[in-house]
């Protein structure tokens, strides 16, 4: 009875609000009108305590004595979700690490929520259409009644601003995709748009600095490395921008962007780097063969990228996830079964396939806390990794030679909680079968890390023995510098690296990659930030004049950061 109660003023709660839109605001223009429901919303920024509050009593035991305050806090929640910045993630949040009556009610009340969103999207569709018949006065007012009914819509938002930019009028434009970021930080179209709002402002550097935020949803996405590239050619950086165009091509090879990116090399006398054997458009072509050969080769030859890390583990990361931004994994895993149909002896195909059920796991869980995971994803985080498990150890009967499978094994031995005598087990074959590549040595730090199943002593005790012992032409040595990280992170002490003990081992690490690997960009960028890090300003000013514009997005996060600390160190 209370549900249908609920469900009742839902519907009530959403004729109100736009009756009173009308009595409240006559004569105000429609602009006015959206500028004042933003101007209520954004009083909520920092409140979410409103919201957190009443989440204590929704665990509270059905009894006669709580009902009528457990329906009071769910009506407030379902009305107050939609006005509050942030509120909605925050519920979600809870209902993660909630079990119980307490998850049932969070559940309740986000599907109310919910309906409320899609009563706003009726109008929001309403206003896309009378936009895209150009009729944009009454596309913002259709905007706008959706808004009444729930202020908290990022898309409509951005869809405000897109109204704006056809009116030219910048101003207005940039605002509200700033209001749309806000709403919903991760929205990475609206950071794609914000990019593009700045590269035709020729705002180079704030453009970069958005796509790269972009991208970072979605490295793979052809369109975000072409913008990254254009604006880096438009700031006249050739080699910056045909890194980025090279992804493109490789991304989209076919695509409208394609000849004009041909043209460029072509002028600048640069080589395409041309990737026919990429692995995952093989598999999906049906090029079985090929893609057997392909790996084979990379195997053999024991071949590494020029950061020193090895082409067949960054091969098996390709082949575990679906391509596209909509990652069908269920449709990726059919091209999987249709290649082990056609060669079922392949070692190949069933490590491919655990590579598949390693990240089709880590989906499922995510990456929060133990804590926030809930009992439906952490079954099938078990499920997943145990068919993971059953196909690496299918690969490994089939060829013993393969170093990166069982280093693959470590990381299923982890999520699974398995001893250490597996995962020893599994390090001592990635080893036998090839001790340069670094798959298994990362594997095993991770495993130890104190945030899984080792503790900070087993963690630096493996770390420096392997810097002691890695052998020549090998990046091993780098899980020292790795361990040091995860400390510093763990620790949050901003002068971890000034410990002249800790900084002494991360350079000689860096130090040592770069000797064998000197074309390592991504290692140039870590040792320049722990140089920094450290204070030693002289280290990290010839690392900066190596690096040039070749900025990692892994190593500073983005642009922005890169340059302060440049400039700073560039100055002293």
């Amino acid at each position: 009875m209370r549900k249908w109660l609920i469900g009742l003023s839902v519907v009530f709660i959403v004729g109100i609000l736009v009756v009173l839109s009308f009595l409240l605001f006559p004569l105000m223009t429609t602009e006015s009108k959206i500028d004042r429901i933003w101007g209520s919303l954004s009083k909520t920024r920092g409140q979410e305590d409103v919201i957190r509050s009443k989440l204590d009593v929704l665990a509270l035991p059905e009894t006669e004595e709580h009902a009528r305050l457990i329906d009071e806090t769910k009506r407030f929640l379902i009305e107050n979700v939609p006005h509050y910045l942030g509120s909605r993630s925050l519920l979600e949040q809870e209902a993660a690490t909630a079990g119980g009556i307490k998850r049932e009610r969070i559940d309740e009340i986000l599907a109310e929520v919910e309906i409320i969103r899609k009563a706003a999207e009726i109008y929001f569709i309403r206003g896309t259409n009378y936009y895209n018949l150009k009729q944009y006065d009454q596309a913002l007012e259709e905007y706008y009644q959706a808004l009444t009914i729930y202020p908290a819509y990022s898309a409509i938002y951005r869809a405000i601003a897109q109204l704006y930019d056809i009116r030219k009028q910048p101003e207005k434009c940039l605002s509200y995709l700033q209001i749309a970021l806000e709403v919903n930080p991760k929205n990475y179209i609206v950071l794609y748009d914000l990019g593009t709002f700045y590269f035709w402002q020729r705002k180079y550097d704030d453009a970069i600095n958005y796509y790269t935020q972009a991208l970072g949803y979605n490295p793979k996405d052809a369109l975000f490395n072409y913008a990254i590239g254009k604006s880096y050619q438009c700031k006249g950086h050739v080699g910056r921008a045909a890194d980025y165009f090279q992804k493109y091509i490789e991304y989209d090879p076919n695509g409208s962007f394609a000849p004009s990116i041909k043209q460029y090399f072509a002028v600048n006398h640069i080589a395409i780097e041309e990737k026919p054997m990429n692995p995952a458009t093989l598999l999906r072509e049906k090029q079985y063969e090929t893609l057997e050969k392909f790996l084979d080769g990379l195997l053999k030859k024991k071949e590494k990228n020029k950061e020193g890390y090895g082409l067949l583990a960054e091969a098996y990361d390709t082949l575990g996830t679906p391509p596209g931004i909509e990652k069908n994994y269920e449709t990726w895993l059919t091209c999987f079964a249709d290649w082990i149909k056609e060669n079922p002896s392949s070692h190949f195909a069933q490590a491919g396939l655990g590579a598949f059920y390693l990240k089709y796991a880590w989906e499922a869980r995510g990456s929060g806390w133990a804590v926030t995971i809930t009992e439906q994803a952490n079954m099938l985080f078990g499920e997943r990794l145990l068919k993971a498990r059953e196909s690496f150890e299918k690969a490994y009967r089939l060829n013993e030679s393969d170093p990166v499978v069982p280093a693959m094994q470590i990381k299923v031995a982890m999520g699974l909680g398995l001893d250490s005598e597996e995962v020893e087990k599994q390090f001592e074959r990635a080893i036998r079968a090839d001790a340069t590549d670094i798959s298994a040595y990362s594997s095993k730090l991770t495993y130890l890390m104190p945030k899984w199943h080792g503790s900070e002593e087993q963690m630096f005790q493996f770390a420096r023995k392997t810097a002691a012992e890695a052998p020549r032409n090998s990046i091993a040595c780098l899980i020292l510098a790795n361990a040091h990280w995860e400390m510093n992170a763990r620790t949050e002490d901003k002068e971890y690296f000034k410990n002249p003990g800790v900084w002494k081992e991360v350079k000689a690490v860096y130090n040592q990659i770069l000797e064998y690997y000197p074309q390592a960009n991504g290692i140039q960028n870590w040792l320049a930030l722990a140089a920094y890090l450290a204070g030693d300003y002289e280290t990290a000013k010839q690392g900066f004049i190596r690096i040039g514009y070749d900025w990692t997005p892994e190593c500073w996060g983005n642009l922005k950061y890169f340059e302060e600390v440049k400039t700073e160190v560039l100055k002293n």
